[in-house]
């Protein structure tokens, strides 16, 4: 991933002085889904609001010198700090937990956009991410031993922040989406939708365990 990185860097470096780069805030809401389920358990996603800066390089040259019209390639990287969770509850419904994590993202992705009416632009993106924890918490209703169905390492008690010796700290994945700009003059303001595929656990234990998450969110690029 670390090559990954600097490939991406060393890219950069070598168009910005053809590229248009644009810059700006990126809000939204993200839903989280966990796929696991427990015996016994009913489970309900939850989610939480998201946000972070998005830069846009939009690279002049022509791919394809025959091609008439500008270049629909750009290179998109953000940084946000987001919010996912699960909820857990027993079927006979007097015990319950959530969990909740945070996490701050750095995705690059590649982006091809084209302009559906005048100022009006479609685009669609791909790419990975990583991910580094910020914070996380288990919060439980009751003590109730019988419906334990967590890694072993945990025990009861009203919040249990996570620890370092089990979760993971670092997580990587992939991401797709969709979205569309309204660009006037050098503003643009945009909304996308996106989907999330973690490829590691946030657990130590339980590597079959990978987050993924819906988003759905308004963005503002300043193009210089």
């Amino acid at each position: 991933m670390k090559k990954s990185l600097l490939l991406f860097t060393l890219v950069i470096m070598g168009t910005t002085l053809a590229a248009q780069i644009a810059f700006g805030p990126r809000v939204g809401y993200n839903m989280s889904f966990w796929p696991r389920y427990y015996d016994g358990f009913d489970k309900k996603e939850a989610g939480g609001i998201f946000g972070g800066l998005a830069l846009t390089l939009e690279i002049r040259d022509k791919l394809i010198n025959s091609y008439s019209r500008r270049n629909p390639v750009s290179l998109r990287s953000e940084l946000y700090y987001q919010k996912s969770g699960m909820q857990y509850s027993h079927v006979s419904g007097n015990y319950s937990f959530d969990l909740s994590m945070d996490y701050v993202h750095l995705p690059l992705m590649l982006e091809y956009g084209f302009e559906a009416a005048q100022n009006l632009f479609l685009r669609v993106t791909g790419g990975c991410y990583t991910g580094v924890w910020a914070s996380g918490k288990w919060t439980f209703g009751e003590m109730i031993d019988d419906y334990n169905p967590l890694p072993k390492h945990w025990t009861y008690e009203e919040e249990i922040e996570f620890d370092q010796r089990f979760q993971n700290t670092w997580e990587w994945g992939v991401n797709a989406g969709i979205g569309i700009e309204y660009r006037s003059g050098a503003h643009g303001f945009g909304a996308d939708f996106q989907r999330v595929w973690a490829l590691t656990s946030p657990f130590n234990e339980d590597t079959d365990i990978r987050n993924q998450s819906s988003q759905i969110s308004a963005s503002y690029l300043y193009y210089f």
